[in-house]
């Protein structure tokens, strides 16, 4: 079935630009929730008038549960602290109440763009690796959320660690951070590498060196080739390549080290997300009952250079919180249910155990547009300008 799209590259750009500065990019501005909402109210008029908006009684089922989680894990505040959390999911609310061919579109051209400015970040880090590039350095006062020294060269930023190994971060604020929000657009994407900027994206994972995505992208791998019954090809595949690096020069090599030995501590999987502190806390809610509920809030007293996982989010937002975070990802999945699109979820739910940034326009925007796109039908939607 053929279908006739005329679709503007400039909404792309736009939705590109929040996606990127909800994760704080480089190559944005600050984050402002109020550039959001001009994005999806400038979205939601051009694609209304497109006849692209269709909402159901799922998606407004979805649309409820998501803004009621995202309130809940910023209760505590006045008006304004509620107003302006509800705005960061303002675009995705748009873009879930779009209808799917239009998804389809948007994810493929995001990704082209996005991919672009990959490669270009790409190509700079490593040109500055044998050339002194102009930037700026930033130093954060009291290692701010982590961070202590960027050196910012708008298409890729950098800690400065002298004597350390530089991992790519692209223009994130950490090579995590790229290499997950990498790993869900190859994911959603279904891994086809006869799109470039798929091949992009997995460079990108490979060069941030990041355990995480490295066991994202692996997980994602194995789920769609079981989905395609090609498991066992996708099971070799893995094998061959952890044992080469496991082995390879007696286990002294920089994957080996920066990524699967980090799976083998003594400390558990994919260690770092947070301190023994808020593991206290966690368990102490658990023993005493004191906060399990409903958690302790936002404003609690603690360091953010203290981690991101599911850990603190449960200590934040408690069992209520927790349940609204995974129902109104599922309640999203209900709205376009594809077998496939079920793994990605699952693959969500995984990825939040370290990075629990679910109202990221980075994290739910390739969720959103993704579940249209794997369970998209069979014929050709033609898109003109």
């Amino acid at each position: 079935m053929e279908r006739n799209i005329k679709f503007s590259y400039l909404f792309v750009f736009l939705i590109l630009y929040c996606l990127l500065a909800s994760a704080q990019a480089s190559v944005t501005i600050s984050y402002n929730v109020f550039i959001e909402l001009a994005v999806a109210v400038l979205s939601f008029i051009y694609f209304r008038s497109k006849n692209a908006i269709k909402g159901n009684k799922s998606i407004y089922l979805a649309s409820f549960l998501l803004i009621v989680a995202i309130l809940y894990s910023h209760r505590g505040g006045n008006l304004f602290g509620y107003i302006g959390p509800a705005l960061t999911v303002s675009l995705a609310l748009v873009l879930l109440n779009m209808k799917a061919e239009w998804r389809i579109i948007l994810l493929e051209r995001i990704s082209k763009l996005f991919g672009i400015l990959l490669s270009i970040s790409i190509i700079l880090w490593f040109i500055h690796l044998f050339i002194s590039l102009p930037h700026t350095t930033t130093t954060f006062d009291n290692h701010w959320g982590g961070y202590s020294t960027i050196a910012n060269y708008f298409f890729f930023q950098e800690f400065v660690t002298p004597g350390e190994l530089q991992r790519f971060q692209g223009m994130f604020l950490e090579p995590g951070h790229l290499g997950t929000i990498s790993s869900f657009f190859l994911i959603v994407n279904e891994y086809n590498f006869r799109r470039k900027e798929n091949i992009v994206f997995l460079i990108s994972i490979i060069l941030s060196l990041s355990a995480s995505a490295f066991v994202l992208t692996a997980i994602g791998f194995l789920l769609y080739w079981y989905n395609s019954r090609k498991v066992i090809t996708a099971l070799s595949f893995l094998a061959i390549i952890v044992i080469f690096f496991i082995y390879y020069n007696g286990g002294d090599n920089v994957v080996n080290n920066l990524i699967f030995s980090k799976l083998t501590r003594e400390e558990g999987a994919v260690e770092g997300r947070v301190t023994l502190e808020i593991v206290d806390m966690f368990n102490e809610m658990w023993i005493t009952g004191k906060d399990l509920l409903l958690g302790k809030g936002l404003f609690f007293a603690y360091d953010e250079s203290q981690g991101s996982g599911l850990i603190l989010y449960f200590v934040k937002n408690g069992i209520i919180g927790t349940l609204l975070l995974f129902l109104s990802y599922f309640a999203i999945y209900r709205t376009c249910k594809s077998r496939y699109g079920f793994y990605i979820l699952l693959i969500y739910y995984i990825s939040f155990l370290q990075r629990t940034y679910p109202f990221w326009d980075a994290f739910i925007i390739p969720f959103i547009l993704g579940l249209s796109y794997v369970s998209r039908p069979k014929g050709n939607i033609k898109v003109t300008k």
